[in-house]
């Protein structure tokens, strides 16, 4: 990082979150909200420090460190002067093509000639913002995955004119806040939202037919292994903005993607998920839905997979990212998958590619959904050639059986030999036992045996899993202190 590199946070929310890992990283902040009166100026400040507080009560952070970089934290009731000095500035306003494009034309005029314009956006509006400025080389997208302090990707997206150097700063900056960046062509949903799109619309479909209960579909889910189920998850987030996503995608990728009766009449009804206290489920009242797991449903929970490795094919073809990137913005971004939707598509034999293709086929038929159907990688048979070079290598470490998901608690099966993992590489060459320990990237309790890197300078422990997935970025050191990773 170069030193006293600044960074300018334009709008709060989302930005609070996004300003206490750049402060946690010793950067220079700038918070600027313009719709903050001259006497609620601290009320950022308050927020950014209460998250950096909890850090200290989980041993993240020391008491010290949050005082240091709270005096790197400025607040501003005029944007000029919160902008003027940025190398770095983040918009973080609400999903309006026109508010934005009207913000990103007044910072073009008020900062340096450097300084680089980044936009929070979920949806494809990097070019377009890019368009109203005089650097379109220096725009780009930052997309921070919610709960931002949970999800340890950062979507960097490159507009039709971002330069290649642009980019590269940004990547650096992901990795100096403990993130990982993966890069995205300018295209709606980007890489993880994008793929994620098909199975919310099947969701969507599925509740508005009455096929199953939610709760039917997240008992198997949770049963399978996820943390939090498929209608839970989307409550989580908010139905107005499930219901915001789904037009945005019908009207930029397929009207297919237009929202159901049942999803229109819950943000009719302002019953959008845990802000109000319903949507799928009743949430007065209580932390989380009671979801019985023993529910009994005949849904297979990895059909959704199916729709993973169709729309991964569709990012290939069009050029959008590579499988690398596409692979570890799922494994990563998405309820800790263990492997990514093109290294299990590699896994596949010929007559596993022809019966993806029927049962593609045949989700499409019965909903008459086109975005359903195969894509021609999967249809003439070559997303096994075309996966090849990129991803069989990697594929071929991952046993068949493997687990999906990696589960919140993996307790050790009686019996089974999970407390003494046999490791194939030096310097774990040998049987070793070693206690249960939380990642600090994953954030996922691994049992008994686990291999595990451990940082020379906090004592804190990475999964050899993600260690594996940092490396592939060339990153390497502690996500928390840049300290010297070693194995146990």
């Amino acid at each position: 990082m170069p030193e006293k590199y600044s960074v300018a946070i334009v709008g709060l929310d989302r930005g609070i979150s996004i300003a206490a890992l750049f402060l946690k990283a010793n950067y220079i902040v700038s918070l600027y909200n313009m719709e903050i009166k001259d006497e609620k100026l601290d009320a950022g400040e308050k927020r950014v420090e209460r998250i950096l507080q909890n850090q200290v009560r989980r041993g993240q952070l020391s008491s010290q460190a949050v005082q240091n970089s709270m005096r790197n934290l400025a607040s501003f009731s005029n944007m000029e002067a919160a902008v003027k000095s940025a190398d770095l500035v983040i918009e973080v306003v609400p999903e309006s093509l026109p508010r934005k494009q009207e913000l990103f034309t007044n910072l073009d005029q008020l900062t340096p000639r450097h300084t680089i314009l980044a936009t929070t956006t979920s949806h494809s509006y990097i070019t377009q913002l890019a368009s109203v400025t005089n650097r379109p080389k220096q725009v780009a997208g930052m997309h921070f995955l919610y709960p931002i302090g949970q999800i340890p990707i950062v979507e960097i997206i490159q507009g039709v004119e971002t330069s290649i150097t642009t980019i590269q700063t940004l990547k650096e900056q992901v990795k100096n806040i403990g993130k990982t960046p993966i890069v995205s062509k300018d295209n709606p949903g980007f890489i993880v939202n994008r793929i994620n799109a098909p199975l919310v619309l099947w969701l969507d479909l599925m509740h508005d037919q009455q096929e199953f209960s939610p709760e039917d579909i997240d008992a198997a889910a949770l049963n399978a292994g996820m943390r939090i189920g498929y209608y839970e998850r989307l409550d989580f987030f908010g139905l107005d903005e499930v219901y915001r996503n789904a037009k945005f995608f019908a009207e930029n990728i397929h009207p297919d993607y237009t929202p159901s009766p049942s999803l229109k009449n819950l943000v009719k009804t302002n019953n959008l998920g845990k802000k109000t206290g319903r949507g799928y489920y009743n949430w007065l009242g209580q932390g989380r839905p009671r979801i019985n797991r023993n529910s009994k449903t005949t849904f297979e929970v990895l059909d959704f997979h199916k729709l993973f490795i169709n729309e991964a094919a569709k990012l290939l073809a069009e050029g959008i990212a590579t499988a690398a990137d596409i692979d570890l913005g799922m494994k990563l971004g998405y309820n800790h998958l263990t492997r990514g939707p093109l290294e299990y598509a590699a896994t596949f034999s010929e007559d596993d590619i022809i019966a993806l293709e029927i049962w593609l086929d045949t989700l499409s038929n019965k909903y008459r959904k086109d975005v359903f159907l195969p894509h021609k990688y999967i249809r003439e048979g070559t997303l096994l050639k075309i996966l090849e070079r990129d991803v069989k290598e990697v594929a071929a470490t991952i046993p068949k059986t493997q687990e999906w998901y990696a589960p919140a608690k993996q307790e050790p099966i009686p019996g089974k030999k999970s407390d003494v993992i046999e490791t194939p590489t030096e310097p774990l060459s040998k049987t070793i036992t070693q206690p249960p320990f939380h990642c600090q990237l994953c954030g996922i309790k691994h049992p008994t045996g686990t291999p595990r890197m451990q940082c020379e300078n906090c004592g804190r422990f990475v999964c050899t899993d993600s260690f594996a997935d940092m490396a592939r970025v060339g990153r390497t050191v502690c996500p928390m202190c840049e300290g010297k990773l070693t194995p146990m």
